[in-house]
């Protein structure tokens, strides 16, 4: 029985997502298990290079407990044009 019984849609676009991923696989010469293993396992790198890029965004940015003075951050800007 499928999770989205009285959703024929949803069932359609489902089998459509799985049909366009084992396409994908037949053409990588690959099982589709192997396939989804892959595509997994480059979705984690990925998921590391932005861990990496936010701390090196967190470290450019002041720490917590200082105040910022937006009143004249918004009075540089309005000055500046």
């Amino acid at each position: 029985m499928s999770a989205c019984r009285g959703f024929p849609s949803a069932d359609r676009r489902r089998r459509g997502q799985v049909d366009a991923l084992r396409a994908r696989a037949r053409a990588q010469g690959l099982s589709l298990e192997q396939s989804l293993r892959d595509l997994l396992s480059n979705a984690v790198r990925t998921d590391d290079s932005l861990r990496d890029e936010l701390a090196r965004l967190r470290a450019t940015t002041p720490a917590a407990g200082r105040s910022l003075d937006v009143a004249a951050l918004i009075r540089e800007d309005r000055d500046g044009r």
